[in-house]
């Protein structure tokens, strides 16, 4: 079990004893324990990790990717959803967009990021993180005030004495901080998947709906910078090893098919990647693994899911009374030679409710109390 977490930004109280010309430095996040999930911003990732958007993130070593994991990483406890929590939003805006250029640092070990020690490799991740999207950025507060600041995504990147340290600006921590919209990602990624081109597709796979989508293969090859003679080539190449390493490192991997040039890409969340997480990480994965799959295979409403959902939060023995519950249906399937997908919906739900009542009542706590069985209608 990992050790609990503890907050390392610092809040400085006078800028002034850090600025360096007329740079502002207001927070200092350094040290923070790794933890198993950082939380990617949607627009973050649309804007910066899309190669859609900007081909020149295929130039980007993986050192990038860890740099930037890292960064979310440390800064996690201060990342809000503006809509949800005002103060956090207000508290934000007097920090950092009170003054133009302001920005927060960021310090880390440099084994960190490589356990190696590749100095080279770090460098080259530091000096395309401070030349991508270089320019001056500005943003605007809630009451309409507008700061900027010149630079790429970080500046004043150096290594020293085994550290890693960098600055930036307000206009990039802003879109790694305000998170209306996240996905969750394995802090772990860019060191078990080392391809650029890969790491980019876990990420928009994060983002796809449970239905999936369809794509060209001849825009996919032109988007990633690929080659192969023909879809099938590229099912090959790309689509079956990224697979097989998403089902193995991944909290999420996909099923495809091929029609034609049309591929259909159809995620799934993975249960047990073959990486070292807490055991309340993996719990949380097996959940959202086995609600995912019922979702899918019974065509179930959001709400649906969210009160089963809500169920397990409040007593986690309540999974696995649905997990026993649901294996009771699938052999009861067989035993009537009937599909289980053709229970669907309300349909199912029905049976699944009544087998998680029989089930509960097999327990010492079923025969205590004997109504007291998960609800999940």
């Amino acid at each position: 079990m990992k050790e609990a977490y503890q907050s390392t930004v610092e809040v400085i109280d006078s800028p002034s004893e850090f600025q360096e010309g007329e740079m502002h430095i207001t927070r200092i996040y350094s040290k923070r324990k790794k933890s198993d999930i950082v939380h990617m911003p949607l627009d973050f990732r649309r804007e910066v990790l899309s190669p859609s958007e900007r081909q020149d993130i295929l130039d980007a070593p993986v050192t990038v990717f860890r740099i930037l994991f890292m960064a979310l990483n440390d800064a996690s406890y201060d990342q809000f959803q503006p809509m949800k929590q005002p103060e956090q939003l207000k508290l934000f805006e007097e920090e950092l967009q009170a003054k133009s250029n302001t920005y927060v640092k960021f310090s880390f070990a440099v084994t960190d990021i490589d356990e190696n020690r590749d100095y080279k490799g770090i460098r080259n991740g530091l000096e395309f993180l401070e030349n991508y999207n270089r320019g001056w950025h500005k943003t605007k507060n809630s009451k309409g005030k507008s700061v900027s600041a010149f630079g790429g995504l970080i500046i004043s990147s150096s290594i020293s004495a085994g550290k890693v340290s960098f600055l930036m600006s307000t206009y990039w921590i802003e879109k790694l901080l305000k998170i209306p919209k996240y996905n969750k990602a394995l802090l772990e990624i860019p060191w078990k998947i080392t391809k650029t081109r890969q790491i980019l597709f876990y990420l928009w796979l994060l983002e796809l709906r449970a239905d999936g989508t369809k794509i060209n293969a001849n825009t996919f090859q032109e988007i990633y910078r690929y080659n192969y003679k023909n879809s099938a080539k590229l099912i090959d190449g790309f689509f079956r090893p990224m697979k097989n390493l998403l089902d193995r490192f991944g909290n999420i991997s996909f099923n495809f098919s091929r029609k034609g040039d049309l591929i259909h890409i159809v995620p799934y969340h993975t249960k047990a990647p073959d990486i070292d997480l807490s055991a309340k990480t993996i719990s949380h994965l097996a959940i959202t693994q086995k609600l995912s799959y019922w979702k899918r295979r019974h065509e179930l409403e959001k709400e649906q899911v969210d009160t089963m959902k809500t169920v397990i939060n409040l007593d986690l023995s309540s999974f696995e009374i649905m997990k026993k519950a649901y294996g009771n249906f699938i052999s009861g399937c067989r035993i009537r030679k009937s599909k289980p997908t053709s229970y669907k919906k309300k349909k199912f739900m029905d049976i699944f409710q009544k087998k998680v009542m029989e089930e509960y009542q097999t327990t010492v706590w079923g025969e205590i109390k004997p109504n007291a069985y998960p609800r999940i209608l």
